[in-house]
């Protein structure tokens, strides 16, 4: 009895919040609901907190939904604009949570119908209420908690909706939604679409002729991210090979940063101490021909704490991070199999590269 009473005391809090805004309620609203409220809508603002819960990798069936509903809002002739309190890095910079939601929607970005913006300050109305969605002649919709994050429940479970007037956006928050800053979209995406290199079992490769093909420029540092990478002697003699490759494509840069998983945190790994696998990775690099004074970083990861933060240490990247006319820029190349897997004449592998502007490290 007592929980019941406590929540028809908050039903009516509610019910008496809508009246003093002039809002009604939307009990359990749906993405599908509201694209039918934005119809015939030409400018649309949708507020969050940031892009992804986590950078990291995702729960990608957790944004499908919201991906749809993006693409199917951003149609032409309308101004999609997205603001986050936490505005996505340049593309070279971003999480692969970031990249992939960013990628998944480059067709409106580039056309324009949709645009991601920094906001410089949360909204607030009445002292109570955050915008979650605002559409010019339609209606604001709002919850008495900031949204979270873009990709995930970013729609409250009981949000109030305001229908807006012939006299349209109340002037004070008009200005508010004025400071927004879009954000241009060409340096969040990659500079151009991925290409592909596809190697079948006894087929040449050589990672050096892939750089020279690229005309990747002088590399300051190299980012190799495979959790086998430095596991048993072959797969490092494979490392020191693929990285000696790649310096004849291009050079050695002044650092070089291996991350992959810590053999003493993962069952059935390598039986050999985090100190030993290090020592003789470092060593087997150097006899590779990497020169005595380079950088040599080595990141030994625990996946079960990469798990734990909503990541997945799984796929295999490698960074190569150059300075050009333009300023920074990052290339990235996807691995299917990894390293092994890419300098093993035996076996298939793919590798898919993408390149964009980055922050500058300086």
């Amino acid at each position: 009895m007592l929980a019941w009473l406590r929540s028809v005391d908050r039903d009516d809090e509610t019910a008496q919040a809508f009246a003093r805004l002039g809002a009604r309620r939307w009990p359990e609203p749906s993405l599908d609901g509201l694209r039918q409220r934005l119809e015939e809508a030409t400018r649309i603002w949708l507020a969050a907190g940031r892009l992804v819960e986590a950078d990291a990798d995702i729960e990608r069936d957790d944004i499908v939904a919201v991906l749809d509903f993006l693409r199917g809002i951003a149609m032409p002739g309308r101004d999609v604009l997205i603001g986050l309190d936490e505005a996505p890095r340049l593309y070279g910079d971003q999480g692969r949570g970031t990249r992939f939601v960013i990628e998944a929607l480059s067709h409106e970005l580039r056309r324009g119908t949709l645009r991601f913006c920094g906001i410089p300050t949360k909204h607030v109305i009445d002292n109570v209420w955050y915008p979650r969605a605002v559409a010019a002649g339609r209606a604001i919709w709002l919850d008495r908690q900031p949204a979270p994050t873009l990709s995930r429940n970013w729609l409250a479970p009981d949000m109030a909706e305001l229908p807006l007037g012939p006299v349209g956006i109340p002037e004070d928050f008009a200005a508010r939604l004025s400071t927004w800053q879009p954000l241009p979209s060409e340096r969040l995406l990659p500079s151009s679409a991925p290409r592909t290199w596809r190697f079948e079992p006894g087929q040449k490769r050589d990672p050096g002729a892939i750089v020279r093909e690229l005309g990747i420029g002088r590399a300051e540092r190299w980012v190799l991210r495979d959790p086998y990478l430095a596991e048993g002697e072959s797969n490092r003699r494979a490392t020191a090979a693929f990285l000696a490759a790649l310096a004849r494509g291009s050079n050695w840069p002044a650092v070089i940063e291996l991350r992959y998983r810590d053999p003493e945190r993962v069952p059935g790994a390598e039986p050999i101490t985090r100190r030993q696998q290090a020592e003789r990775l470092r060593a087997t690099i150097l006899e590779g021909g990497a020169p005595i004074g380079t950088d040599v970083r080595l990141y030994p990861i625990d996946p079960r704490k990469v798990r734990e933060r909503g990541g997945d240490f799984h796929d295999r990247e490698v960074r190569i991070e150059c300075r050009g006319e333009a300023g920074p820029w990052v290339h990235l190349f996807w691995l299917s199999g990894g390293v092994d897997r890419l300098m093993d004449r035996t076996r298939e592998c793919t590798v898919v590269h993408t390149a964009g502007p980055s922050e500058s490290r300086a």
